[in-house]
């Protein structure tokens, strides 16, 4: 196959190896599994947002997902919000000090469900790394939020067969003119 696939989860068996930080002292907030059929399948994680203090790092749900080095990693996740202002700030980021990202995006969230992708490749190995959703922030004070369907994948080969650490250039290109 094209894909190897590292972390799929639609949270059908519960939590499975999602864990987290939360900031008590700042961020008021209860994450569960929701079983209402929100977004992909029976179950979806769910993350009601009392308050959601001053940063987004003070919600954090965190799989971990080492990569390695000049490998192409794609992560899609779909999400929806009870508010149309809500966001994820997704990290891929090692799992201690100096808090290194290789991956560092914010998506926006409203009330319609939507599919979000990111892709990275990292030029080390980073056997630390974690898939972080942070959920902290202003923006999502008094906010439900429910993400599902997530996906790690590794490229293995592209659709040409061209594997991630081979050039997409051409070494060469022959132009010519095609005049009738």
């Amino acid at each position: 196959s094209d894909y190897d696939t590292l972390v799929f989860d639609e949270f059908d068996g519960g939590a499975g190896n999602w864990s987290g930080w939360i900031d008590s002292g700042s961020a008021t907030v209860s994450v569960s599994i929701d079983t209402t059929g929100k977004l992909s399948g029976d179950n979806s994680y769910l993350v009601d947002v009392t308050t959601g203090s001053a940063d987004t790092y003070r919600i954090q749900r965190n799989t971990d997902c080492p990569m390695g080095a000049d490998s192409i990693y794609a992560v899609t996740f779909m999400a929806v919000a009870d508010t149309p202002t809500a966001s994820i700030n997704v990290l891929f980021e090692i799992d201690t000090g100096p808090w290194t990202k290789y991956l560092n995006e914010i998506a926006d969230l409203d009330t319609v469900a939507k599919s979000f992708s990111y892709v990275v490749s990292p030029s080390v190995d980073v056997l630390n790394n974690e898939l972080k959703l942070h959920f902290g922030g202003p923006q999502n004070d008094s906010t439900k939020i429910w993400f599902d369907k997530v996906v790690i994948t590794k490229v293995v080969a592209g659709p040409t067969g061209i594997r991630p650490s081979e050039s997409l250039v051409p070494k060469g290109i022959a132009l010519r003119q095609n005049y009738p």
